[in-house]
């Protein structure tokens, strides 16, 4: 189960029953990727309800973790890095050590490295990517000698900030500024986003 899905639950849960900086760099859930290939998981969400329980998210959520720690026989694979309950808002940050296991936790197509392995890995690179400044657009030929630049391929609806500027982006990604973008609520399908 996702951590995001896990608050929606615990939310029910406890009503039937009467959940970089600081943790205020952020305003809404973002991806975080590190130039290293790190991910950190910045959830936020509203957490304002007087029948909230802070130890019971915290402990559902190092529960969650735990099971996948167990699974992959890796401790390092997911990390708590800060839980915090201020002003009627949660943050859980969550660090992966790679790509795979944000993917693998959250149940979600995530990919980052170079262009050049998300093809070998099979991902389609026939699609239009639109310059993150300016109208020009290129295509798969265009991407595929890009080769040793960095790709994140996402599926989730989130948003993301990177360690490297933002040089093309599908068509279903908001650019925010030169290292963040949001990912929109209504797309179907990948989200791409070549770095510099």
């Amino acid at each position: 189960m996702k951590v995001r899905q896990a608050f929606i639950l615990i939310t029910l849960l406890l009503s039937l029953c009467g959940c970089a900086g600081s943790s205020r760099s952020f305003d809404e859930t973002t991806v975080i990727v590190g130039k290293n290939g790190k991910i950190t998981n910045a959830i936020i969400e509203d957490f304002d309800k007087q029948y909230y329980q802070k130890n019971g998210l915290l402990d559902m959520v190092n529960e969650e973790i735990s099971e996948y720690v167990k699974l992959t026989g890796n401790k390092d694979a997911v990390k708590l890095s800060r839980f915090e309950v201020e002003n009627g808002k949660a943050y859980v940050y969550i660090d992966f050590q790679d790509y795979s296991d944000y993917a693998a936790f959250n149940k979600v197509d995530f990919f980052y490295g170079s262009v050049s392995a998300a093809y070998e890995k099979g991902y389609d690179m026939n699609v239009i990517l639109k310059s993150a400044v300016g109208t020009e657009t290129i295509g798969k030929d265009e991407i595929i000698t890009m080769g040793k630049n960095n790709i994140l391929i996402v599926s989730d609806k989130v948003a993301v900030r990177t360690g490297m500027p933002i040089l093309y982006t599908s068509a279903n990604v908001e650019v925010l500024d030169e290292k963040q973008a949001r990912i929109s609520s209504e797309s179907e399908g990948l989200a791409y986003l070549i770095l510099k």
